[in-house]
């Protein structure tokens, strides 16, 4: 790692060494973060974290991206204990439910509960990002190597729910991964499907049901296809915010279609390079909660401009800029003053 030993890194974990300057730097230029991340005196302990089964994401990105994600959460908890009081509800998430599944049938019910739990209806997500963090989901936005998809974990004891995406992603893959994810927290798996491929199959299906649930796909397609234009799958991608290859699998899932319309299909599109390359492709999700409460805090006096910047991970020039663009109720208080 950068030039350091396993030895080294060992002590340094433990307490009984402590790098040089130099190799602090090496540390948060491999891991991706500040180097004033080791001076942090809060301090979040993530659970099992658990990459995808197919996943080529090496050993030392994946150690990256645990790092990215600790930081980052410890930046987004200190900006929550702002407000605390106001914030408490939403800092424990409200799905402590998990929903046991045992065959597929099961996985499309697990996905129509959540949502009736939710209360979002049947009707497409427009935000999947924000719906996550409106239930007490903390989602933390990468821009991540291209090989990595998305994780979930638990923070603090299973005190805090993490999923944690890739930016990079078009919107529509990225939203499919939420969803994946999503699957993995909320859904108590057979024992003997754990750690294997037949796991990620699962939650693959669940994202789809909560996506694009089952009644408005065959609302949509019909019960019963022998052809399908393209353009139909380009409409649904646009209303549903979900990928043409996601919904030709969901096609096939609810036997809408069969297998040999969906190999034949999958490999048409194959040929035309469509796989990596969708047209129409959706704007990525971000989340803008953190800084949605940071800049509240900088309006009210609660933090400085340095320490702001310090919980968003800018530059101070950034806050800087915020601020000079000034405030709605910049001139009241002068002009309350004139009155008196």
């Amino acid at each position: 790692m950068g030039g350091i030993t396993k030895q080294a890194l060992s002590k340094y974990e433990k307490g009984k060494d402590a790098p040089s300057s130099t190799r602090l730097i090496q540390l948060a230029d491999v891991l991706g973060v500040k180097p004033e991340y080791f001076f942090r005196s809060d301090s979040v302990e993530l659970g099992p974290v658990d990459f995808r089964k197919r996943s080529t994401f090496g050993k030392k990105q994946q150690e990256a991206v645990k790092e990215q994600v600790r930081e980052h959460m410890e930046r987004y908890l200190a900006a929550e204990e702002l407000f605390e009081t106001e914030q408490a509800d939403n800092n424990h998430f409200h799905w402590k439910e998990f929903f046991p599944v045992s065959d597929i049938d099961s996985i499309e019910a697990a996905a129509e509960t959540l949502r009736e739990k939710w209360h979002l209806g049947t009707n497409p997500i427009p935000n999947l990002t924000e719906t996550l963090e409106e239930h007490g989901v903390k989602v933390v936005g990468l821009d991540a190597h291209e090989k990595f998809d998305g994780l979930c974990t638990m923070a603090n004891a299973g005190t805090y729910a993490v999923i944690v995406s890739n930016t990079t992603r078009a919107g529509e893959r990225q939203r499919f991964n939420l969803a994946h994810e999503l699957g993995h927290l909320v859904m108590k798996l057979p024992d003997e499907i754990h750690d294997t491929p037949e796991e990620e199959n699962w939650c693959h299906r669940f994202a789809g049901a909560f996506l694009f649930p089952k009644d408005q796909v065959r609302e949509t397609f019909g019960s019963s296809r022998k052809r399908v234009f393209f353009d139909e799958f380009l409409l649904a991608k646009e209303e549903w915010g979900i990928s043409i290859q996601a919904i030709l699998r969901r096609l096939l899932d609810l036997g809408i279609v069969q297998q040999r319309f969906y190999q034949e299909t999958f490999r048409q599109w194959s040929i035309r390079r469509l796989r990596k390359n969708e047209p129409n492709p959706l704007k990525p999700e971000r989340s803008y909660r953190l800084r949605q409460l940071v800049y509240r805090a900088l309006a009210e006096g609660l933090v400085t401009p340095s320490r702001a910047a310090e919980l968003l991970g800018v530059g101070l020039v950034e806050i800087e800029n915020v601020m000079a663009n000034g405030q709605a109720g910049d001139g009241a208080d002068a002009l309350e003053d004139s009155r008196l």
